[in-house]
């Protein structure tokens, strides 16, 4: 054989002997890396912040223990601040320049939205998202999974409880974007379902800027129950404005409400807000998942304890279940393969139910209550 043609042989056979799993990006022999754009700061702030720390709890209670076949995660979250802009700037940073293994945790409809076309298109899994929206689930795509459930669930979980006590005049302020119309569907779909149709909607920016328009609207239809699809700040604003009216209407509000938010802005009038959440109750340790998630949170001195938080490190717990059953040699391939085989797998009290053609996890929706001081009650 010429020395060429054994120098290309010996090539070859170093090639095919190289372990596939260590040719993925985001993959060594001692670490995995995961990244997040997150809403941190800006309107969904507290809901961002709380998503990463959770994460980051349950991650750095992993690497304590050794990682996941003795790789470390190491994870990388960028704020977004709610900006779509942003989100593509930190999605393709975390793609091209950090070589993620994949996406967890990102935060906002319209972001998520914005990062799933580009992490499709470089076969990175987008695992976990902080948010419910129908249409990002309609349409099966082999790299997304949620766990939790979607608006819809928790429209049609507030409608039931509502037109259950006899209440029929209900009305929706939701934000003007892809999220809040969605949400504002769950309603209409939820009321069609009971032969019923809502009293009318307002849309309201996440800036605030119109929600004075929007009470107005409220005013002439005078609704026994609101139903608020928005997120973040605008939230407490609008609730702010609509009391100043001295309407006595009642409202519910979805999982991406912040309590502390609604606290700040409304003072003690958060009495009798109703939302409905998509996680177990943080503040009391009723289950193992619970327990765990406090005192994870604990270990990297959080002791706010809140919902998005419970969500942050529930999403991270059942993306190391799909690592460790992928096994040593992972790939992106194996990882979603595993997910997929994880059928009514109990994670201390909460459950996720993938298959090959089912990526999303769960429909647990439960209803809490604000007091005075704006803590949930339950």
């Amino acid at each position: 054989m010429k020395v060429g043609n054994l120098a290309i042989c010996l090539l070859w056979l170093a090639v095919v002997h190289v372990n596939p799993a260590f040719a993925e990006n985001g993959i060594t022999d001692s670490e995995i890396v995961v990244g997040s754009s997150v809403s941190a700061s800006g309107p969904l702030g507290p809901l961002g912040a709380g998503i990463r720390d959770g994460a980051a709890a349950y991650f750095n209670d992993v690497n304590k223990q050794g990682g996941v076949a003795g790789r470390k995660i190491r994870f990388i979250a960028l704020d977004d601040a709610y900006k779509i802009d942003q989100t593509v700037a930190n999605v393709k940073k975390l793609i091209n320049d950090e070589h993620v293994f994949a996406l967890l945790g990102n935060t906002g409809t319209p972001n998520v939205m914005a990062a799933l076309p580009l992490a499709s298109a470089a076969n990175v899994p987008l695992f976990g998202p902080f948010t419910g929206a129908v249409e990002l689930r309609k349409d099966f795509n082999r790299n997304f999974f949620t766990v939790t459930a979607s608006y819809s669930e928790e429209m049609e979980k507030i409608i039931e409880h509502i037109t259950t006590v006899g209440i029929t005049k209900i009305a929706v302020v939701y934000l003007n974007n892809g999220f809040g119309k969605s949400g504002l569907a769950g309603v209409e779909q939820a009321m069609q379902r009971r032969n019923l149709k809502i009293l009318g909607a307002a849309p309201v920016e996440a800036n605030s800027s119109d929600i004075k328009k929007a009470a107005d609207v409220m005013v002439k239809l005078h609704p026994q129950v609101i139903v608020m699809a928005t997120a973040g700040k605008v939230t407490a604003d609008y609730i702010k404005e609509h009391k100043t009216r001295s309407l006595s209407t009642q409202f519910y509000c979805l999982s991406v409400t912040s309590n502390a938010q609604l606290s700040s802005v409304l003072g003690t009038n958060t009495w009798g807000l109703v939302v409905s959440e998509t996680m177990p109750f943080p503040w009391a340790a009723t289950s193992k998942l619970i327990e765990d998630y406090q005192v994870a949170m604990k270990s990297i001195n959080q002791t706010e304890y809140s919902y998005a938080s419970v969500q942050g490190f529930l999403t991270a717990k059942v993306f190391v279940e799909g690592l460790r059953r992928a096994g040593k040699n992972l790939s992106r391939e194996k990882f979603i393969a595993s997910l997929e085989g994880m059928s009514r797998v109990d994670f201390g009290g909460y459950q996720i139910n993938f298959s090959p053609t089912n990526h999303n996890g769960s429909k647990y929706v439960d209803l809490t209550v604000l007091d005075k001081e704006g803590k949930f009650r339950h």
